[in-house]
């Protein structure tokens, strides 16, 4: 619809602003996924719906952009899995997956791989009996939408299955690509740690909520295996290829958007068990200060700029530890905003 608004000699100038109504969009979902499940003040719930449009999946593929729109349709399909525990409803998880699967199903397998894990340790962690009766309907869900758009999911998968990623024309077919797999260990590409940009402010609220909940172990085990279970990828590079189903060329974490919503999400889990509902703001901060402080960031952004204005052509990894400096700076500062800064809601101070 977009592009019947542009002249075919503006198509690559609007680009960008495809890709930034993407981006609004990835926010939207990701806010209204947050609002609905997650009872956390909404200056975290805001922050955070940001922070996964701006994440460094986003950045990475900006010349991809077409991945983009499984970035919209997640958050969505984790709504979907919610209700279908909360509430026993299949319809929006069926709708979205069966969308999903449509738009691209090499991702959208990824996605239930993460779901299935997910929901395993979710089950191992709390034991719910009603929850695993659910594991039914989540199952039944999944068949229903495979069914749904088995139209071109089973045409691509076919096309797929003769491809290089599963060892076609290699002795040993697949089961020798998938061995060969297991062996591998050390990551290809540096740029796979771009990933994790913008999550300075989600680690730090994700450490003060362990901190403050470290008697709950479960809760504990649970975040942090969730955390963990997208995560060794991007120090394993034989996890990264099963996650990929096999070889890959460039673009090596292509879930990434996953890796970016379950860090936000547990942070606004963590925000809300810390400050509960409250819709108040943070004391201590007055406009003059607030003022300084926007000024501030603006001015250190604009001399970043310019000091990197000067050096084009930076090597990829002398860029990534650039950037790497920056995150850890910032993720060291929000720490110490956390702990010193209140949260005031009716009279009710939230240390």
């Amino acid at each position: 619809i977009f592009f019947l608004f542009v002249p075919r000699d503006m198509l690559l100038e609007s680009l960008s602003i495809f890709h930034m109504l993407k981006m609004m969009s990835m926010a939207f979902t990701m806010y209204y996924y947050l609002h609905k499940t997650r009872k956390a003040p909404y200056f975290f719930q805001l922050a955070f719906s940001v922070g996964y449009a701006f994440s460094g999946f986003v950045l990475m593929l900006y010349i991809t952009n077409q991945w983009m729109d499984i970035g919209v349709f997640f958050p969505l399909l984790m709504l979907g899995v919610w209700k279908v525990y909360k509430e026993g409803k299949v319809a929006l998880y069926v709708g979205i997956l069966t969308l999903s699967l449509i738009n691209s199903y090499y991702l959208t397998f990824m996605i239930l791989l993460y779901v299935f894990l997910r929901r395993g340790l979710s089950i191992v962690c709390f034991r719910d009996k009603e929850r695993n009766f659910h594991l039914w309907e989540l199952g039944l869900g999944t068949l229903s939408s495979l069914c749904l758009s088995a139209f071109i999911v089973l045409p691509q998968l076919l096309q797929t299955m003769e491809s290089a990623r599963f060892g076609s024309g290699r002795e040993g077919g697949i089961l020798s690509q998938y061995v060969q797999i297991i062996r591998q260990v050390q990551g290809a590409y540096t740029t796979r740690w771009f990933t994790l940009l913008g999550l300075s402010l989600a680690g730090a609220v994700i450490v003060k909520g362990w901190i403050q909940c470290k008697k709950e172990k479960r809760i504990l085990f649970f975040t942090g295996a969730n955390i963990l279970i997208i995560t060794l990828e991007l120090f394993f590079e034989s996890i990264n290829l099963l996650w990929h189903f096999g070889s890959y060329v460039q673009y090596p974490i292509r879930n990434g958007f996953i890796i970016n919503f379950v860090v936000l999400e547990t942070a606004c889990f963590f925000a809300g068990r810390i400050y509960g509902e409250a819709q108040g703001s943070f004391q201590g901060h007055k406009k003059g200060k607030i003022l300084i402080g926007t000024l501030a960031s603006f001015v250190i952004g604009g001399v970043g700029m310019a000091v990197y204005s000067r050096f084009p052509g930076l090597p990829v990894r002398r860029v990534f530890h650039v950037l790497a400096i920056v995150c850890i700076i910032a993720f060291l500062l929000y720490i110490v905003w956390l702990h010193q800064t209140k949260w005031s809601v009716n009279g009710i101070i939230f240390l």
